[in-house]
């Protein structure tokens, strides 16, 4: 992991578009998609389209921040596996995307 003390900062546009490119944006779809098939089938007799629209952004979201939160505890594999993403290169830091992906 290298080295750098000049992350960009959860207050700053930078970081969140490093956060957003960590969660992996293009395997959003697929927990999205699945979260509102199940609802769809749960709660058949009952629509509330305000409580799908939650329910999907929800579902879709929650995918890439378990993705981010995951990389925290594999940065040795992924330093050498995807250099690129912002965690491994050092962009954002551990700690700043632990408390985001948490909260």
């Amino acid at each position: 992991m290298p080295e750098k003390s000049n992350f960009y900062l959860p207050d700053t546009f930078s970081y969140w578009k490093a956060y957003f490119i960590q969660m992996r944006p293009y395997l959003l779809f697929v927990s999205g998609i699945a979260g509102w098939a199940g609802m769809s089938i749960v709660f058949q007799e009952s629509f509330n389209l305000q409580f799908y629209i939650l329910g999907f952004i929800s579902f879709f979201l929650a995918y890439g921040f378990g993705q981010a939160l995951t990389d925290c505890f594999q940065m040795d594999t992924d330093s050498i596996s995807a250099p690129t993403r912002p965690l491994s290169s050092g962009v954002i830091s551990v700690k700043s995307v632990m408390i985001t992906s948490i909260i």
